[in-house]
């Protein structure tokens, strides 16, 4: 089972599915897969949801306006140079004249005359070649405009809102685009999306608020990039603004954590500043305080301080759950938690049985499942345990183990990879795969994983690709089956070049005698079989070559059923011509006679084999069978009920006189 959580309310249980979001934002996809045993994992990513409308090609280094005629419209773009925006003066315009100084920074224009719809907004753009580089993106993919819809409570792609596309223009001219959103009151919003956002403010630090000098204490926090830069964190531990260490790079969006101890007893307050891997920096954290207290041991007379809450370790971890047997160099998922009496954050500890063990660094809440991975390299029975431990630093003791056998694979459990392709196509041309032949001895295979040679990548059973270079390429399946066994196998494909972009190789267009370097003029190929016309007989493929069906009448671009009668040695045919599942042509190839048929009551039809206009034969479809019309057997009735009733009448009548004659005769 597949179940992704796309973050934004919505699930598929697909194993590749497809998602679109309605808004822009930062969401978290989760995927969560459960194998055949039951056992499940859980994966998680931020992905950055932006929508762009394409405007027409620009240069760098020049300016670019944008004239936007609704005040409800949000534009995004991409440049790290400074933005203008100007609002023309009109009736029921806003005011303003603002400049965007800093990527990532938003501008807000409210609208409040109700009655005012079109004010034109002037957007001026500058950006180096340099500013594009960065951003990844074409020129015309620099900037999207949006509108608030009312209705719908959202922004959204004018052209993808249900607003009649007539409204909605495009010009060259000056590169200016009008959208003519029918809404009211809102606001302007451009944002810099691009280049580079530094991270978002750090979580305030969790920890504890009270301890001892020359004690360790732990603290945990945690903050997402935009672009999903690895990020670093800056810790200040007395509050004077500077950073006194630095943690190493890390995923956006993972919680970290730092230990520090104070050799002073007072109040302090700690911070943290995230930087990215481009060097850009957030603001600080909210601050966390702790109050260290000086240790005493209470002889002389001395003052001994009210102690902090004392702290309880973790329970013992549950039984690690996964699966019990495997193979070597193939990694399996374990999964555990443990609860806090204090409530405390937790870390874990996983000990794999081999001699390695794995710390779960990232602070997990008191309840909270956590889930590890291992593969081992040599065949025998391991036994998995796990501790916790919290961020005091007590630990829980060593949860049960679980006992896991390993075993070298042999072939009998490999799974078979078989995929069926063509060996050749042409550039642009879309190729179905199949790998539904393919199959595992002892279980099933659950992915099937696709390399086309050009660096493209595809998942399922059944996957279509195109290649838009001639050149050949290995097509490589490689299929994993539930036990995490993989095989591969590769085949060749060869792409031959299209000049004219119209579906035929240049070759094929000069062995079939057609323009390779003109898209009117190539191969016309009714049955699609890449098989020209010219040179295939029977273009729809029902049995009637096409010089025959074109004598007949029968269209040669559909099949249509057809009858052979043999008259005097020689073959007749009787064709459907319209496909309504019956005959309505004669035709004599031999004499070139061509009449209509016609079908009677008994389903047998009446043929005028000479065209004089009389009926010379009578074809039986169900026999098969053709008779001269001469020698047709006039149809044998069965006694009609008419005819009984008369015959009944008779005879009744005949016994009653024959009653009564002997009565008299007595």
């Amino acid at each position: 089972n597949y179940t992704w959580n796309f973050g934004d309310g919505n699930v598929s249980y697909e194993q590749n599915p497809t998602h679109k979001y309605a808004d822009d934002g930062i969401y978290t996809v989760t995927l969560t897969v459960t194998d055949n045993d039951g056992a499940t994992n859980s994966t998680s990513r931020d992905i950055s949801v932006y929508v762009f409308v394409l405007i027409n090609k620009t240069k760098s280094g020049v300016e670019n306006t944008i004239n936007a005629s609704e005040i409800n419209t949000k534009v995004t773009l991409n440049t790290t140079r400074p933005i203008n925006v100007t609002i023309g003066n009109y009736t029921h315009n806003p005011i303003g004249n603002i400049s965007i100084p800093t990527v990532g920074f938003y501008i807000d224009i409210s609208v409040e005359d109700e009655d005012a719809v079109k004010w034109p907004i002037n957007i001026t753009i500058y950006y180096t070649s340099e500013d594009l580089n960065e951003s990844g993106l074409a020129e015309d993919n620099l900037l999207g405009i949006y509108y608030w819809d009312e209705n719908k409570d959202t922004w959204c792609l004018y052209n993808e809102t249900g607003v009649n596309t007539t409204d909605v223009v495009l010009e060259d001219k000056q590169y200016a685009g009008y959208c003519w959103a029918n809404a009211y009151k809102g606001q302007l919003s451009p944002k810099v999306i691009g280049g580079d956002n530094p991270p978002n403010k750090p979580s305030k630090p969790s920890g504890p608020s009270s301890g001892y000098t020359g004690t360790t204490y732990t603290f945990s926090t945690s903050t997402t990039d935009p672009e999903g830069d690895q990020i670093k964190y800056g810790w200040d531990w007395n509050g004077d603004g500077n950073v006194d260490e630095w943690t190493g790079f890390n995923n956006s969006g993972v919680t970290v954590s730092r230990s520090h101890s104070w050799s002073s007893a007072g109040t302090y307050t700690i911070k943290v500043i995230a930087q990215d891997s481009k060097g850009k920096n957030s603001s600080w954290s909210d601050p966390a305080t702790i109050t260290i207290s000086k240790k005493s041991t209470g002889g002389g007379g001395g003052w001994t301080p009210s102690p902090p809450a004392e702290n309880h370790p973790p329970s013992a971890p549950s039984k690690p759950s996964g699966p019990t047997s495997g193979y070597v160099n193939q990694s399996y998922y374990y999964s555990t938690s443990s609860t806090d009496p204090d409530g405390d954050l937790l870390r874990y500890i996983f000990d794999w049985g081999d001699g390695t063990t794995t710390e779960i660094s990232d602070l997990k809440p008191s309840g909270e499942t956590v889930t590890s991975s291992h593969s081992w390299s040599q065949p025998g029975t391991y036994q998995i345990k796990v501790k916790a431990i919290d961020i005091q630093n007590a630990e829980s003791n060593w949860s049960e183990p679980l006992t896991v056998t390993i075993s070298s694979p042999t072939a009998q459990n490999l799974p078979v990879a078989i995929f069926s392709a063509p060996d050749s196509a042409v550039v642009n041309q879309t190729i179905t795969l199949d790998a539904s032949q393919s199959r595992d001895p002892d279980g099933n295979i659950a992915n099937y994983t696709w390399q086309f040679g050009d660096g493209s990548t595809a998942y399922g059973v059944i996957v279509t690709h195109s290649y838009s270079e001639p050149g050949n390429y290995t097509i490589t399946l490689t299929v994993i089956d539930n036990d995490g066994l993989s095989n591969s196998t590769s085949k060749q494909i060869e792409i031959q070049p299209d000049s004219d972009s119209d579906g035929w190789s240049d070759q094929e267009e000069q062995t079939y005698g057609t323009d390779p370097y003109n898209a009117s003029s190539y191969p016309q190929d009714t049955d699609k079989d890449r098989l020209p016309d010219t040179v295939d007989p029977d273009d729809d493929n029902d049995g009637l070559i096409d010089t025959l069906e074109q004598e007949i009448g029968s269209p040669q671009d559909s099949a249509n059923e057809y009858a052979e009668p043999v008259i005097d040695g020689k073959t007749t045919y009787l064709v459907d011509t319209d496909n309504d599942s019956i005959y309505d042509i004669f035709y004599d190839p031999e004499t070139s006679t061509k009449t209509n048929v016609e079908q009677n009551e008994e389903g047998k039809y009446l043929i005028d084999s000479d065209g004089d206009g009389e009926w010379d034969y009578i074809y039986d479809p169900v026999a098969g069978s053709i008779i001269p019309k001469e020698e047709e057997i006039p149809p044998s009735y069965e006694p009609s009920t008419i005819t009984l009733l008369i015959v009944a009448a008779i005879l009744i009548v005949a016994f009653v006189g024959i009653v009564f004659y002997l009565k008299r005769k007595s």
